[in-house]
């Protein structure tokens, strides 16, 4: 039985989750965020991508609400609750269920760590697998496959957990390896369903990925050579890589330096051989296929979420669970959660500045005859919101928040001018996104109402 201690913990964290999930819910209509959550809100349906079916996890709450014909206002906060409430779920089936609370911190522990940005720029199929990660380990560990419905539990897990995102794939065989060689046997049947998993995942990512996927892959792969000579040229850029991993990743880089010491003491070289291969192997990984990959951002906070869980899940089982001092180990838990949760408090002044300048250009714009705007960039220097392709987009969502029967879309000139938009666009179509170009029409009337008309500029106000 768990201890109250880890309960009353667990009960605050949540609390704050739930608070933060409530009071951050507009700052969350942003970049990829805002991209998702409109696509469902205006298909009245699921929004998937690259084979990324995790994705369905993360708009579960505001497909039922748009199902409901709820307002905006509410699947906005049902969007905004869905990430706490599948960290609760997947932690009561750990907790509860496989009783280990090894995987209850390490849950509690990823819903702070390495998002600052994640948080509210979520990119949803990187840290719903994430999470889902650390439930693949548990049910590892614990030997949740000896009879056909829990083989396909698993199965269905480990899928959707290869599908969720490509690099997760170092994460499936990491956890998957350490596992069976501390069992010092593998199951038959589960070595034929990864097996079969693991040929179906491979066989859809080289006939059917993505022309985005492709782009990831073929340029990143193209100039190796170039990145490998340009990232390790000096040994200044070797020092900020350490600084940047036992800073911004200092929690986990801790962890699994304590792991790799107290196995190498016990002898269990094979672990430890495991651990820095893979470990060591997925920061190289990325060293080798980015430029200067030791600089915090949401580009980065992506490529480096599958570490966390992969240095500290070995920790909490190997060292944690066997200290007789756990006490000592949960304070610090307890405090890397209050540290790592203040900063992402801090963060939030960036993303609640950037909504506040939206939704200035969208009240200006609903003050005016029209419905499509824009504006010449030269006039807003360094405005943030107007710094990314979301905004059009983000337009829609909050014109509609603030007054459901004028909606209203703003672009910059110059994006309207490109030479894939301008031949398009004319008093009964608009731009989306990009060169995305859509008709007056196709936008859900339930919730939103664009009036037919060309762009003319937004007067300043």
């Amino acid at each position: 039985m768990h201890s109250w201690r880890f309960i009353i913990v667990a009960f605050l964290c949540f609390a704050a989750y739930f608070t933060g999930a409530i009071l951050f819910r507009q700052e969350r209509i942003f970049l990829d965020g805002s991209y998702y959550f409109f696509h469902v809100v205006q298909s009245e349906n699921f929004w998937v991508e690259h084979q990324r079916f995790i994705l369905i996890a993360s708009q579960l709450l505001a497909w039922i609400g748009v199902q409901l014909n709820l307002s905006l206002e509410t699947v906005l906060l049902l969007n905004s609750l869905n990430p706490v409430i599948y960290l609760l779920l997947i932690f009561i089936v750990c907790v509860f269920v496989f009783k280990d609370k090894a995987a209850g911190w390490a849950l509690l522990l990823i819903g702070v760590c390495g998002v600052y940005f994640l948080y509210f720029v979520p990119m949803y199929e990187v840290w719903y697998g994430a999470v889902l990660l650390i439930l693949f380990a548990t049910m590892l560990r614990h030997e949740f496959y000896h009879s056909t419905w829990q083989l396909t539990v698993l199965g269905v897990t480990a899928i959707t957990l290869l599908f969720s995102y490509p690099l997760m794939i170092v994460g499936f065989l990491y956890f998957s390896i350490l596992h069976f060689l501390k069992a010092g046997r593998i199951s038959i049947p589960v070595a034929g369903i990864f097996f079969l998993i693991f040929c179906i995942w491979g066989a859809c990512k080289i006939f059917f990925l993505s022309e985005y996927e492709t782009g990831k892959v073929s340029y990143p792969y193209s100039r190796i050579g170039t990145t490998l000579g340009e990232n390790f040229q000096s040994f200044e850029n070797l020092k900020s890589l350490l600084w940047f991993l036992f800073t911004v990743y200092a929690e986990a880089m801790v962890m699994l330096t304590l792991t790799i010491a107290l196995l190498l003491k016990k002898g269990r070289f094979g672990q430890v051989a495991i651990l820095l291969t893979f470990c060591t192997g997925y920061i190289l990984l990325i060293n080798a296929t980015h430029n200067n990959p030791w600089h915090h951002s949401n580009y980065f906070e992506r490529m480096y979420l599958v570490l966390i869980p992969m240095c500290m899940l070995p920790f909490l089982t190997e060292v944690y669970s066997c200290s007789p001092h756990k006490r000592i180990f949960e304070v610090a838990f307890i405090c890397i959660i209050l540290f790592r949760g203040y900063g992402i408090v801090q963060h939030t002044e960036r993303y609640a500045s950037r909504i506040e300048k939206v939704r200035l250009f969208v009240a200006t714009a609903q003050q005016q005859v029209g419905s499509k705007f824009f504006v010449k960039g030269e006039d807003y220097p360094g405005d943030p919101a107007l710094d990314e392709w979301s905004f059009p987009m983000e337009a829609l969502l909050f014109s509609s928040l603030n007054n459901p029967q004028r909606t209203v879309t703003i672009s910059l000139k110059s994006d309207l001018e490109a030479g894939d938009v301008q031949p398009f666009l004319n008093a009964h179509t608009f731009r989306l996104r990009l060169n995305e170009i859509r008709e007056d029409t196709w936008l859900n009337p339930s919730y939103f109402r664009l009036q037919q008309g060309s762009y003319t500029e937004l007067n300043k106000q």
